[in-house]
């Protein structure tokens, strides 16, 4: 099932200056459009030759290239929270350390 969440943010930007006028006002307030998507998804188990288990999720293929990841650039950072019982799922970030470059 997809779910779709729009939620509008406005932000105001005060001015200390008084006597703004309506048009100056109508510059300073910026809308912005979050779109948040939801799927329900089902964890898939994989049984191996020695019977262990291993859960498993499948991305949309779209989410995955809005995070600008493909084949060359696939590696992911998962953090789970007990407290919240979360799982979050971020793109790497594609710097290099001096170890790998010096080997």
């Amino acid at each position: 099932m997809l779910t779709l969440k729009r939620i509008v943010i406005i932000i105001q930007i005060t001015s200390k200056q008084g006597g703004d006028n309506l048009e100056q006002k109508r510059r300073r307030t910026q809308k912005k459009e979050i779109v948040k998507e939801t799927r329900d998804l089902r964890l898939v188990f994989g049984k191996s030759g020695a019977g262990n288990m291993t859960p498993r999720v499948n991305l949309p293929m779209a989410w995955v290239k809005h995070m600008g990841m493909d084949l060359d650039e696939r590696d992911i950072e998962v953090t789970y929270s007990p407290r919240t019982k979360k799982i979050t799922i971020r793109k790497k970030s594609s710097e290099v350390s001096e170890k790998e470059v010096g080997e």
